[in-house]
């Protein structure tokens, strides 16, 4: 399947915004780091509000690259069915509020966003699901970088934010909220994020592209 060459570019993006989320999380995680050994992760102070206030703005660059460019471009030349559609439209639409909540963030520290703070987690974890799996069936991208994707998203945001999600869900963490591995897991399975688009995105750039629409096309 031929592809036009304003989809490959716009897939290649991916590059560019895989880079911005793994500088995005590199802060958190770089200060978690020499904490790795914390009994209790709660107790571990966080990046300083300076590093906060860069790693918003490079979250929000990722966001907006892959909710223009990088998903819808992906998902077009994926060839999934209507579940990978709906998965890439819901990722798209995760990415859009993740970039609404980023604005908030940076413009004022006490701005509340107008919805549960689980609404970008629970879409962006459906999207990739939905559409990582329905890529792995079609063979159409590499089915390695869809079932990456289909997995690590997920799970990185259980690392993330997912006892406390229990928390607020089920009235229990899990007894996992205090793990400092599982957070330092979420913040690396970001970067496993970032290498899943980025590999559907190269697949996609090494395509030949299509040929240019003729202006001599006769109709009858």
């Amino acid at each position: 399947m031929q592809l036009p060459a304003t989809s490959r570019w716009l897939a290649a993006a991916s590059v560019p915004g895989g880079v911005l989320l793994v500088l995005a999380w590199s802060i958190p995680a770089g200060f978690l780091l020499p904490n790795l050994f914390a009994t209790d992760v709660r107790t571990v102070a966080g990046p300083p509000s300076d590093f906060v206030l860069v790693s918003q703005w490079l979250t929000l660059g990722f966001a907006v690259v892959f909710a223009c460019a990088a998903v819808p471009a992906i998902a077009m030349a994926a060839r999934v069915g209507w579940v990978g559609a709906l998965g890439a439209v819901l990722y798209a639409v995760g990415v859009v509020f993740l970039a609404v909540q980023q604005l908030f963030a940076i413009t004022s520290t006490s701005a509340v966003v107008p919805w549960h703070w689980l609404v970008v987690p629970a879409l962006l974890s459906f999207g990739a699901a939905l559409f990582g799996l329905a890529a792995f069936r079609s063979g159409a991208l590499p089915r390695g970088a869809a079932l990456l994707l289909a997995f690590i998203q997920p799970t990185a945001l259980f690392g993330v934010a997912g006892p406390d999600a229990g928390a607020a869900l089920f009235g229990t963490d899990f007894g996992l909220a205090a793990s400092t591995w599982l957070r330092m897991y979420g913040y690396l399975g970001m970067f496993g994020v970032a290498g899943a688009w980025v590999w559907l995105g190269s697949a996609v750039w090494r395509r030949a592209p299509g040929p240019a629409p003729s202006l001599r096309t006769v109709t009858t």
